[in-house]
Protein backbone atom coordinates (compact mmCIF):
# COMPACT_ATOMS: atom_id res chain seq x y z
CA UNK A 1 0.00 0.00 0.00
CA UNK A 2 2.87 2.39 -0.41
CA UNK A 3 3.29 2.08 -4.01
CA UNK A 4 1.33 5.85 -4.35
CA UNK A 5 3.35 9.11 -4.73
CA UNK A 6 2.33 9.95 -0.61
CA UNK A 7 5.35 6.69 -0.13
CA UNK A 8 2.88 5.79 2.83
CA UNK A 9 0.86 3.12 4.43
CA UNK A 10 -2.37 5.26 5.32
CA UNK A 11 -4.18 2.17 6.22
CA UNK A 12 -1.54 0.89 8.45
CA UNK A 13 -1.97 4.22 10.55
CA UNK A 14 -5.10 3.77 10.38
CA UNK A 15 -4.96 0.59 11.73
CA UNK A 16 -2.67 1.69 14.43
CA UNK A 17 -5.61 4.41 15.39
CA UNK A 18 -8.32 2.37 15.31
CA UNK A 19 -6.21 0.06 17.92
CA UNK A 20 -5.44 3.23 19.97
CA UNK A 21 -9.30 4.35 20.57
CA UNK A 22 -10.78 1.34 20.35
CA UNK A 23 -12.40 1.63 17.12
CA UNK A 24 -13.56 -1.66 14.69
CA UNK A 25 -11.98 -0.92 11.38
CA UNK A 26 -14.26 -1.15 7.82
CA UNK A 27 -13.19 -0.96 4.43
CA UNK A 28 -15.15 0.55 1.39
CA UNK A 29 -13.89 -1.01 -1.62
CA UNK A 30 -15.48 -0.24 -5.22
CA UNK A 31 -15.28 -3.33 -7.17
CA UNK A 32 -14.96 -2.30 -10.49
CA UNK A 33 -11.85 -0.91 -11.40
CA UNK A 34 -12.77 2.29 -12.73
CA UNK A 35 -9.10 3.16 -14.12
CA UNK A 36 -7.30 0.16 -14.85
CA UNK A 37 -6.00 0.12 -18.55
CA UNK A 38 -7.71 -3.42 -18.53
CA UNK A 39 -10.78 -3.16 -17.32
CA UNK A 40 -13.86 -2.42 -19.44
CA UNK A 41 -15.70 -1.40 -16.31
CA UNK A 42 -14.19 2.36 -16.04
CA UNK A 43 -14.48 3.20 -19.31
CA UNK A 44 -17.49 1.81 -20.75
CA UNK A 45 -20.23 2.06 -18.32
CA UNK A 46 -21.81 -0.31 -16.03
CA UNK A 47 -21.65 -3.21 -18.24
CA UNK A 48 -19.69 -5.55 -15.00
CA UNK A 49 -17.06 -7.33 -17.56
CA UNK A 50 -13.97 -7.15 -18.83
CA UNK A 51 -12.03 -6.82 -15.73
CA UNK A 52 -9.52 -9.11 -13.79
CA UNK A 53 -10.82 -11.14 -11.00
CA UNK A 54 -7.51 -12.02 -9.78
CA UNK A 55 -6.77 -8.69 -9.51
CA UNK A 56 -9.88 -7.71 -7.34
CA UNK A 57 -8.88 -11.31 -5.17
CA UNK A 58 -4.89 -9.88 -5.11
CA UNK A 59 -5.97 -6.33 -3.56
CA UNK A 60 -8.59 -8.08 -1.01
CA UNK A 61 -5.75 -10.49 -0.16
CA UNK A 62 -3.84 -7.61 0.54
CA UNK A 63 -6.30 -6.05 2.85
CA UNK A 64 -7.34 -8.97 4.28
CA UNK A 65 -3.96 -10.25 5.94
CA UNK A 66 -2.18 -6.83 6.39
CA UNK A 67 -4.24 -4.99 8.50
CA UNK A 68 -5.89 -7.30 11.01
CA UNK A 69 -9.41 -7.93 11.55
CA UNK A 70 -11.74 -5.55 9.17
CA UNK A 71 -15.22 -5.87 10.91
CA UNK A 72 -17.28 -5.47 7.41
CA UNK A 73 -16.60 -3.96 4.06
CA UNK A 74 -18.80 -1.90 1.90
CA UNK A 75 -19.17 -3.09 -1.32
CA UNK A 76 -19.93 -0.70 -4.16
CA UNK A 77 -21.05 -2.05 -7.23
CA UNK A 78 -20.96 1.48 -9.03
CA UNK A 79 -19.44 -0.05 -12.15
CA UNK A 80 -19.87 -3.50 -12.26
CA UNK A 81 -18.79 -6.95 -10.13
CA UNK A 82 -14.66 -6.50 -11.32
CA UNK A 83 -14.98 -9.73 -12.54
CA UNK A 84 -16.03 -11.81 -9.38
CA UNK A 85 -19.34 -12.16 -8.85
CA UNK A 86 -20.70 -11.78 -4.99
CA UNK A 87 -20.48 -14.92 -3.99
CA UNK A 88 -17.23 -15.85 -5.61
CA UNK A 89 -16.40 -12.58 -3.88
CA UNK A 90 -17.85 -13.07 -0.45
CA UNK A 91 -16.36 -16.95 -0.13
CA UNK A 92 -12.65 -15.24 -0.99
CA UNK A 93 -13.03 -12.70 1.72
CA UNK A 94 -14.29 -15.19 4.19
CA UNK A 95 -11.17 -17.76 3.42
CA UNK A 96 -9.08 -15.04 5.32
CA UNK A 97 -11.39 -13.89 7.74
CA UNK A 98 -14.43 -15.45 8.12
CA UNK A 99 -16.31 -13.35 11.09
CA UNK A 100 -16.26 -10.44 8.57
CA UNK A 101 -19.97 -8.84 7.35
CA UNK A 102 -20.04 -8.15 3.92
CA UNK A 103 -22.29 -5.84 1.93
CA UNK A 104 -23.42 -4.65 -1.22
CA UNK A 105 -24.81 -1.47 -2.18
CA UNK A 106 -27.26 -3.21 -5.13
CA UNK A 107 -26.41 -5.78 -7.76
CA UNK A 108 -26.55 -9.60 -7.02
CA UNK A 109 -28.10 -9.80 -3.19
CA UNK A 110 -25.37 -11.82 -1.07
CA UNK A 111 -23.48 -11.43 2.05
CA UNK A 112 -24.69 -10.89 5.68
CA UNK A 113 -24.76 -6.67 5.53
CA UNK A 114 -27.94 -4.93 4.16
CA UNK A 115 -26.26 -2.06 2.88
CA UNK A 116 -28.83 1.20 2.47
CA UNK A 117 -26.62 3.62 0.81
CA UNK A 118 -29.06 7.13 0.81
CA UNK A 119 -31.27 5.10 3.34
CA UNK A 120 -32.51 5.73 6.70
CA UNK A 121 -33.14 3.53 9.65
CA UNK A 122 -35.13 0.33 9.46
CA UNK A 123 -36.08 -3.19 9.92
CA UNK A 124 -34.65 -5.66 7.87
CA UNK A 125 -36.82 -6.52 4.93
CA UNK A 126 -37.69 -3.01 4.83
CA UNK A 127 -37.78 -2.15 1.19
CA UNK A 128 -38.87 1.55 1.94
CA UNK A 129 -35.41 2.15 4.57
CA UNK A 130 -33.36 1.34 0.87
CA UNK A 131 -32.84 3.58 -2.28
CA UNK A 132 -30.76 1.29 -4.53
CA UNK A 133 -31.63 -2.47 -2.88
CA UNK A 134 -35.19 -2.78 -2.63
CA UNK A 135 -35.60 -5.97 -4.59
CA UNK A 136 -32.57 -7.60 -2.86
CA UNK A 137 -34.22 -5.99 0.84
CA UNK A 138 -37.76 -7.40 0.53
CA UNK A 139 -36.66 -11.02 -1.30
CA UNK A 140 -33.32 -11.85 0.07
CA UNK A 141 -33.29 -13.69 3.37
CA UNK A 142 -29.52 -14.09 4.00
CA UNK A 143 -29.16 -10.86 5.84
CA UNK A 144 -28.61 -10.48 9.35
CA UNK A 145 -27.72 -6.81 9.90
CA UNK A 146 -28.58 -3.51 8.31
CA UNK A 147 -26.92 -0.37 6.98
CA UNK A 148 -28.11 2.52 6.12
CA UNK A 149 -25.14 6.03 5.22
CA UNK A 150 -25.58 9.61 3.41
CA UNK A 151 -23.28 12.08 3.04
CA UNK A 152 -23.04 14.63 5.72
CA UNK A 153 -23.39 17.63 2.62
CA UNK A 154 -27.10 17.97 1.88
CA UNK A 155 -28.19 18.24 -1.40
CA UNK A 156 -27.12 20.73 -3.93
CA UNK A 157 -26.15 22.38 -7.29
CA UNK A 158 -22.52 21.84 -8.48
CA UNK A 159 -19.50 19.85 -6.93
CA UNK A 160 -19.07 16.44 -5.65
CA UNK A 161 -21.77 14.51 -3.21
CA UNK A 162 -20.40 11.35 -1.15
CA UNK A 163 -16.24 13.81 -1.74
CA UNK A 164 -15.82 17.56 -0.80
CA UNK A 165 -17.75 19.45 -2.80
CA UNK A 166 -16.43 23.27 -3.43
CA UNK A 167 -15.37 25.80 -1.46
CA UNK A 168 -19.24 27.97 -1.99
CA UNK A 169 -20.56 24.92 0.04
CA UNK A 170 -18.33 24.99 2.90
CA UNK A 171 -21.61 25.97 5.06
CA UNK A 172 -24.01 23.39 3.95
CA UNK A 173 -24.31 20.45 6.51
CA UNK A 174 -26.61 18.25 7.66
CA UNK A 175 -28.24 19.79 10.77
CA UNK A 176 -27.17 17.82 14.40
CA UNK A 177 -30.69 17.51 15.16
CA UNK A 178 -31.39 15.26 11.67
CA UNK A 179 -28.23 13.51 12.42
CA UNK A 180 -29.03 12.09 16.10
CA UNK A 181 -32.16 11.45 15.11
CA UNK A 182 -30.87 8.49 12.72
CA UNK A 183 -28.52 7.80 15.34
CA UNK A 184 -31.79 7.17 17.47
CA UNK A 185 -33.01 5.36 14.86
CA UNK A 186 -30.33 2.95 14.26
CA UNK A 187 -30.37 1.89 17.83
CA UNK A 188 -33.93 1.34 17.44
CA UNK A 189 -33.62 -1.06 14.80
CA UNK A 190 -30.27 -2.64 15.53
CA UNK A 191 -28.48 -1.17 12.21
CA UNK A 192 -25.43 0.30 11.64
CA UNK A 193 -25.54 4.20 10.77
CA UNK A 194 -22.15 5.50 8.74
CA UNK A 195 -22.35 8.98 7.88
CA UNK A 196 -20.19 9.92 5.14
CA UNK A 197 -17.65 12.98 5.52
CA UNK A 198 -15.38 13.86 2.93
CA UNK A 199 -12.12 16.06 3.50
CA UNK A 200 -11.25 18.82 1.50
CA UNK A 201 -8.39 20.09 -0.76
CA UNK A 202 -6.23 19.85 2.18
CA UNK A 203 -7.06 16.54 3.89
CA UNK A 204 -8.90 18.35 6.30
CA UNK A 205 -12.55 17.93 7.51
CA UNK A 206 -14.56 21.18 7.21
CA UNK A 207 -14.88 23.28 10.11
CA UNK A 208 -18.48 23.05 9.95
CA UNK A 209 -18.49 18.80 9.76
CA UNK A 210 -16.55 19.38 12.70
CA UNK A 211 -18.75 21.03 14.88
CA UNK A 212 -22.07 19.66 14.20
CA UNK A 213 -20.40 15.97 15.01
CA UNK A 214 -19.20 17.31 18.39
CA UNK A 215 -22.74 18.89 18.28
CA UNK A 216 -24.14 15.32 18.01
CA UNK A 217 -21.76 13.31 20.22
CA UNK A 218 -22.64 16.20 23.48
CA UNK A 219 -26.45 14.83 22.28
CA UNK A 220 -25.42 10.99 22.39
CA UNK A 221 -23.87 11.83 25.46
CA UNK A 222 -26.30 13.81 27.55
CA UNK A 223 -29.25 10.89 26.45
CA UNK A 224 -26.99 8.57 27.78
CA UNK A 225 -26.73 10.33 31.38
CA UNK A 226 -30.39 10.69 30.96
CA UNK A 227 -31.11 6.58 30.45
CA UNK A 228 -28.53 5.15 31.67
CA UNK A 229 -29.37 1.78 31.04
CA UNK A 230 -29.03 2.55 26.93
CA UNK A 231 -25.33 2.09 26.06
CA UNK A 232 -24.04 4.55 23.50
CA UNK A 233 -23.50 2.70 20.39
CA UNK A 234 -19.99 0.63 19.63
CA UNK A 235 -20.56 1.03 16.00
Amino acid sequence: MTNSPLGIDVLAKLRKSCDKFGIKLAFYFSEGDWNWPGAVDGKGGRTGGGSNPELKKAQLKELLTGYGPVEFWWMDHAVGTGGLSHKETLDWIHQFQPNSFVGFNHGEPAGRLCLRELGRPGKLGDKNASHFNKDAEDSFKGYQLAEFTYPILPGHKGGAMWFYSLPIHDNLCHPADKLFKDYQGALQYGNIFSIDVGPNYQGKLRDIDVKTLKQVGEMIRAGAAAQPGIPPATK
